[in-house]
């Protein structure tokens, strides 16, 4: 909990919690609608800022402003349980493009940089599988750079989000897209996998290639070692055609019935 006595405890908190999460200034800006000049002044505790603005954004970056006599037992009954403790990145409305039984599949979004980052630079439940354990970390501008680069060529990449919570699980892409034909990725943050979204998420993103974008033949590849991938993949409808000590190829050839 922080004490606010002026704007400059204001302007501190508002720009310590959008770091947290890994916000920009103008990603607030195009959210929000307020000037990109309104949120610096306010972070640099402009004392003529409209309180209105400011209490909104606060409210957005997951920040409760709470008013007591002192003295008074915060922590008691006069705090409503129920008041949101959610981030943007839970309240944003992120652009849908298809949905299963439990997931929303969004185009990437900046406002899910710090989720990407959490999952990518997971070396040990994660980025192993399509990275390599040494590999040197992710950065927040990489990140950027990448949900940039997949939007600008309006690529069929899309992150998952749990339904019941608005929690992110991970990203699925169809790529190398060429003679009707393309291969399936997916990575899931350490969190939500063992618990049936990669079988779900699977099963969606082939029915949407084939249905939706028209394909013709969809493969993936998963290493050797990772078990439980190939028998969520054959679960899906996919069947090995090949096999090197690095990779085992997979394509689909109908689901289970």
């Amino acid at each position: 909990m922080t004490r606010i006595f002026n704007t400059a405890d204001f302007g501190k908190a508002i720009r310590q919690r959008r770091k947290e999460l890994h916000y920009t200034q103008s990603f607030l800006s195009e959210f929000t609608g307020f000037s990109a000049s309104f949120i610096s002044d306010l972070e640099n505790g402009k004392p003529t800022a409209e309180i209105g603005k400011a209490l909104y954004l606060a409210s957005i970056l997951g920040l409760d402003c709470i008013i007591y006599a002192r003295g008074e037992d915060i922590f008691g009954d006069q705090i409503d349980e129920q008041v949101s403790e959610q981030p943007l990145v839970r309240k944003v409305e992120l652009e849908k493009v298809f949905e299963s039984e439990k997931i929303i599949f969004v185009k990437p979004s900046e406002c899910l940089v710090k989720d990407y980052l959490d999952m990518v630079n997971d070396k040990e439940n994660v980025g192993r599988f399509f990275g390599g354990a040494h590999r040197e970390s992710y950065t927040e501008e990489d990140e950027i750079s990448w949900v940039r680069k997949k939007l600008s060529e309006a690529a069929p990449v899309y992150s998952m989000i749990e339904k019941q919570t608005g929690d992110f699980i991970g990203n699925v892409e169809l790529m190398d897209m060429a003679l009707s034909q393309a291969e399936l990725g997916i990575a899931i943050t350490a969190g939500k996998q063992n618990k049936g979204y990669g079988t779900e998420a699977v099963t969606a993103l082939t029915r949407y290639g084939l249905k939706d974008m028209g394909l013709r033949r969809i493969f993936l590849r998963t290493n050797p070692s990772n078990l439980r991938a190939i028998h969520v993949y054959e679960k899906c409808g996919y069947e090995e055609f090949d096999r090197t000590e690095e990779h085992v190829w997979m394509e689909y050839r109908g689901e289970k019935k």
